[in-house]
C-alpha cells in the first residue's frame, strides 16, 4: 500500500518538473522575439538620430543610444546568453544563504485556514 502514494507523488513531481520545462521554454522563447522586435527597433532609432546628428552637427542627438543600448544587451543576454544561468544560480545562493527573504507573511498555511478562506468565499 505505501507504493502506490510514493507513485503518485513521483506522478506529481514528474508533471511539476514538466510545466516547469515549459513555463522556461516559454519565456526564453518571448525573450528571442522581444530581442528581434526591440532589435529592429534599435536599428531604426539608431540610423534615424546618427543621420539628425550628422545633419545638424549636434552630438546630443546620439545621447538616447546610450541607454537603449543596455537595455538591447540585457534582452540579447536573456534570450541568448547565460543570464538565465546566472539568475539561477543567484537564486540557489539566497535560498541556501538568505532564506528568510522566502518566508511568507503569517507562515506557512494550513488546511484549516485554506478551508475557513474556501467556505468564506462560497458565502459571499
Amino acid at each position: 500500500f505505501d507504493t502506490v502514494p510514493d507513485h503518485r507523488m513521483e506522478r506529481q513531481m514528474a508533471m511539476q518538473d514538466q510545466i516547469r520545462r515549459r513555463q522556461m521554454a516559454m519565456q526564453v522563447a518571448r525573450s528571442r522575439d522581444l530581442v528581434l522586435w526591440y532589435g529592429s527597433f534599435y536599428t531604426l532609432a539608431a540610423i534615424g538620430l546618427i543621420t539628425a546628428s550628422r545633419r545638424t552637427k549636434n552630438r546630443a542627438y546620439i545621447g538616447p543610444l546610450v541607454p537603449l543600448t543596455f537595455v538591447l544587451l540585457y534582452q540579447a543576454d536573456m534570450a541568448y546568453g547565460n543570464k538565465i544561468d546566472r539568475i539561477r544560480a543567484e537564486a540557489e545562493r539566497i535560498m541556501s544563504d538568505e532564506d528568510h527573504y522566502l518566508a511568507l507573511p503569517y507562515g506557512m498555511p494550513t488546511i484549516k485556514a485554506i478551508d475557513e478562506a474556501r467556505k468564506a468565499s462560497k458565502n459571499n
